[in-house]
């Protein structure tokens, strides 16, 4: 029994469409009207032809060879016809450049080589020194066998070098921790800890590494995160507190050589370990005092309520302004400090220097710290005159005993 042929016209877009669906009949015959190809189901039955044309003088082009060939002769151009464009070089030399019809385009055949794909089968043997060869006794040869084009090039030219590694860091910093005045109360500060896996000269990069486990101590106390918070700690006297971060990290990647392959020796790769790092501390000191009073009377809490503080320190201080209340000017410095008052000008009398009567007050005063913290002795200095005018200013200097 015979079986029935169909016939389908079209364009080669609307076939493709049709395979690529796995639709395509197997009994059905597709003429394609746009590449002249004939399809019995998928199997192409009209193959490529070969032409061939001799560029003709002006024609730079190779694609203006054929299409003046194909239109002089009324070819019918289908998909994968091949057409060969001879150039005349020198009598009768020619040179051979092939085309291929991809059914839309004609594609180049130019025979050229990947440097990749290219392999010696022989060692190469030198008299002359090239790139980074060196020779022994006149001569030098390199292993060339089973290796391509790049590869040798790569050995003449190119010196591989091994990596620089920088191993892993940790870093843990605690914003609120730095000196604050003896009885302040640093309210469950937050730590956090930056981990970096390293460095390959060459790479890879990022290396591989990651971070295993975090150890965190503070105060006596340990966690393991990487961010968090610790206890809230009043500052002390004696208060002299750091976190510690510990972290153990993976292993990392092979690293790379400069010409990217991987390096000879593995054990260049970080390996697995540990990382460490200290933040800033958290430390008291106290405070010294200074300023215009409407009292004579040296207690903490008068001696609190000067209009300047500041960790005690070496140098001229803000400047002081009397004003109609004022009765006396007060510096208190803590004993511990061992500093005093070397010298104090007023800037408002022609800067007279009245440190002689700034007088040291033969009893120290308890001052207490911040938030009612236990007291310390401080030496005190006052300026009390009979009357104090408004407006006085006063330059005090600080230096050590």
């Amino acid at each position: 029994m015979a079986i029935p042929v169909k016939f389908k016209y079209g364009k080669r877009e609307d076939y493709q469409r049709v395979l690529d669906a796995g639709k395509v009949d197997k009994d059905t015959l597709y003429f394609i009207e746009d590449t002249g190809e004939i399809l019995h189901g998928s199997r192409n039955l009209a193959r490529g032809n070969h032409y061939e044309g001799i560029r003709a003088e002006g024609e730079v082009n190779d694609i203006d060879v054929i299409t003046r060939v194909i239109t002089d002769n009324g070819y019918l151009i289908v998909k994968d016809d091949i057409f060969v464009i001879k150039t005349p070089i020198a009598d009768d030399k020619m040179s051979y450049t092939s085309y291929v019809y991809d059914g839309v385009y004609w594609c180049a055949m130019d025979g050229n080589y990947n440097a990749e794909n290219v392999f010696f089968d022989e060692d190469l043997t030198f008299t002359k020194e090239v790139g980074y060869v060196t020779l022994e006794n006149g001569s030098a040869t390199i292993e060339s066998k089973g290796k391509n084009v790049k590869q040798v090039l790569e050995m003449l030219f190119n010196k591989e070098e091994e990596p620089n590694v920088t191993l892993p860091k940790a870093e843990i910093t605690v914003p609120a921790f730095g000196e604050y005045e003896v009885g302040t109360t640093i309210i469950e500060p937050e730590f956090n800890v930056a981990f970096n896996g390293g460095n390959y000269e060459f790479g890879p990069n990022p290396t591989g590494v990651s971070a295993v486990t975090y150890t965190v101590t503070c105060n006596g106390k340990t966690q393991n995160a990487a961010e968090g918070k610790f206890d809230s700690i009043q500052v002390t006297d004696t208060t002299n507190i750091a976190a510690e971060v510990v972290v153990d990290y993976s292993t990392g990647d092979i690293p790379l050589t400069n010409l990217g392959n991987n390096v000879n020796d593995e054990n260049i790769a970080i390996a697995a370990g540990q990382c460490s790092d200290v933040s800033d501390v958290l430390a008291g000191y106290r405070k010294m005092f200074w300023g215009a009073s409407n009292t004579a009377e040296l207690n903490s809490t008068n001696i609190r309520a000067l209009a300047h503080s500041s960790k005690p320190v070496d140098g001229t201080l803000d400047l002081v302004e009397a004003n109609d209340n004022t009765v006396c000017v007060i510096v208190a410095i803590p004993v511990e400090a061992n500093k005093k008052i070397s010298e104090v000008l007023m800037p408002s009398s022609m800067n007279a220097n009245v440190t002689a009567i700034f007088e040291k007050q033969a009893d120290t005063v308890l001052v207490e710290g911040a938030e009612g913290y236990a007291g310390v002795a401080y030496n005190v200095w006052m300026y009390q005159p009979p009357k104090l005018s408004a407006n006085s200013t006063f330059e005090i200097t600080i230096a050590d005993i």
